[in-house]
């Protein structure tokens, strides 16, 4: 059995002898991967002999292995080679030929989300392990871990290949304790000694909530494992210890602390919140923490994206329905409100709810009960309500398009999260923890060279933290060398870098009569210099004027502004 598996996807070819199949990114590949960085036709599987032949097919990225560029490599039991993104494995083959419970990441949130819907509706708990090999001999003990962990899952339960080297294992039915007991019972039937595997252990609900959560109460799980614990249970909520940190936010800069700590304050309190900000700036994760830092931490934390489902379905999400209250209501269910009752409920994107649905929430905040589609009464609920947008909400509201008494029901607490441009100081924190994420490849660099962290603290970022993750991880799957250099960013960046490297290279600016002036403001003017020449000789064409300055034009508006430079526009 052949496995080729990626961050985000998993998949198996049973193999007979003779077998020969080309994969790679499309036709007239016989098994086709979603990988942009494979070829066509990247390389061949034959099966001859008991072994697997893998001959590159003169790909542009090739095969690699040990760090190595190969053209051809001879895959024994539990060998592994990479292309692009994916890791291939060669296992032998189970019993009924099949890998039981296999399944690719993304499919995993996506039953863990289902299996904690049961679990809520029925009161019932269950797990998600962890579980990576160390030392040395990693490679070839995940091969015999997962092959082993596979023929002793129940049928309910799932794996996951979650990365390289960790396999991720979700036990519905079963809480932290009776979990870490069947890991090590698992582990001592496979003969594999603990101390060799590293063992991660979150359960719902008393570690987390919800599914992300869990998830990511796994992965710390995972962390903190180690030779004197490796089988490390995640604490219940309420014996966590308090974050001093917002992951993915990185509260650390002087521009962001004093909003971590207002937002803070404003935790202890069940005022409605409304957080501010471009998209991708880390409003979701303010959210949690704030949801965490509350008294309601003990309690469900319900997130929805309104822009992403159709208003149709939107007012049945968040406030339930009754059986036959439409065509395919054959149940009951309960809406996010009465999910969340006793917690939070963050409605991200808010400003995008219909104008039926801002009116049945506005009664919700009002009278503090629900009343499902399709009901004759109401329901009490008590609910924190944490909205978001990046939307003017005030000018939707002359408009229009969006209610007023709504939005001073919303607009209690107002907290803006500033763009990350605003607050470069946390780009290298930011930087350096995506690149530690548990479900990059083992053998990808761990550091960046100085150039590349100055072009990353360079760039405007339009797309915030969001990007910057995109932009980190895709550096570390291609990246070459034992670091992330610029040449492993993409192309958009590395202007920005030449940029820098061409004004350190500009002749400094000789002192004028005000040459007692601080150094700060001696360098504004000499840069507002430099664009008043540029615009000059582009004859007021700021797309040129950016151009010849090396410096995108984003930052050359942002920089008039500030200078107050009046151009000619063409």
């Amino acid at each position: 059995m052949l496995v080729l598996y990626s961050p985000h996807d998993a998949c198996t070819l049973q193999l007979v002898e003779g077998d020969e199949v080309v994969v790679g990114r499309a036709a007239p590949a016989d098994v086709r991967l979603p990988d942009r960085t494979l070829s066509r036709t990247h390389a061949r599987f034959a099966f001859v002999g008991g072994r697997v032949i893998v001959t590159d097919l003169s790909s542009r990225n090739g095969l690699w292995q040990n760090k190595r560029r190969v053209e051809t490599v001879v895959l024994s039991p539990d060998d592994s080679v990479r292309l692009g993104e994916y890791t291939a494995m060669m296992h032998g083959r189970s019993e009924d030929g099949s890998a039981h419970g296999l399944t690719g990441f993304s499919r995993l949130e996506v039953n863990l989300r289902e299996e904690l819907a049961r679990s809520r509706e029925f009161g019932r708990p269950a797990a998600l392990v962890l579980l990576q090999p160390t030392g040395g001999t990693a490679a070839n003990a995940f091969g015999g871990l997962y092959k082993g962990v596979l023929e002793c899952l129940r049928p309910v339960d799932t794996a996951a290949i979650y990365g390289s080297q960790t396999l991720a294992l979700l036990l519905p039915e079963m809480d932290s304790m009776r979990a870490a007991d069947c890991t090590l019972a698992l582990l001592s039937r496979l003969r594999v000694d603990p101390v060799t595997v590293r063992v991660g252990i979150a359960s719902f609900p008393s570690s987390a909530t919800n599914a992300e959560a869990l998830l990511s109460v796994a992965r710390e799980a995972l962390d903190d494992s180690g030779p004197d614990q490796p089988i490390y249970v995640a604490p219940p909520l309420h014996e966590r210890a308090q974050p001093t940190d917002a992951k993915g936010l990185v509260i650390r800069g002087r521009t962001t602390a004093p909003l971590f700590e207002k937002a803070r304050r404003a935790a202890r309190s069940t005022l409605s919140i409304v957080l501010l900000g471009e998209t991708g700036t880390g409003k979701e994760v303010l959210a949690r923490e704030i949801h965490d830092s509350s008294p309601r931490r003990d309690r469900p934390f319900c997130p929805i994206n309104c822009a992403a489902l159709p208003p149709s379905l939107m007012e049945s999400l968040l406030f339930g329905h009754e059986r036959g209250a439409f065509t395919g209501a054959n149940q009951a269910a309960a809406g996010l409100f009465e999910q969340a009752d006793g917690g939070t409920l963050f409605l991200d994107e808010v400003a995008e709810l219909s104008p039926a649905a801002q009116a049945a929430l506005l009664r919700v905040l009002e009278t503090g009960s629900v009343r499902r589609l399709g009901a004759t009464r109401d329901r009490k609920v008590d609910v924190r309500v944490i909205s978001a947008t990046h939307r003017d909400l005030q000018r939707m509201i002359e408009d229009g398009e969006f209610r007023e008494d709504l939005f001073h029901r919303l607009h209690v607490v107002p907290l803006h999260v500033p763009p990350l441009r605003e607050r470069r100081e946390d780009i290298p924190p930011l930087a350096e923890l995506f690149l530690r994420g548990p479900h990059l490849p083992a053998d990808c660099p761990g550091a960046f060279e100085a150039e590349a962290m100055a072009c990353l603290r360079a760039y405007e970022w339009p797309g915030n933290v969001r990007q910057l993750r995109n932009v980190v991880e895709r550096a570390a799957v291609l990246a070459r060398g034992e670091s992330i250099s610029v040449e492993d960013l993409p192309a958009a960046l590395r202007p920005v870098a030449e940029s820098a490297a061409h004004v350190d290279s500009l002749p400094a600016p000789a002192p004028s009569d005000g040459s007692d002036q601080p150094l700060k403001q001696r360098l504004q003017e000499y840069e507002a210099n430099l664009i008043r020449d540029a615009l000059e000789a582009s004859g007021g064409h700021r797309a040129n004027a950016a151009k010849a300055l090396r410096m995108p034009l984003r930052t050359l508006m942002k920089r008039l502004d500030e200078y107050g430079i009046r151009d000619k526009k063409r």
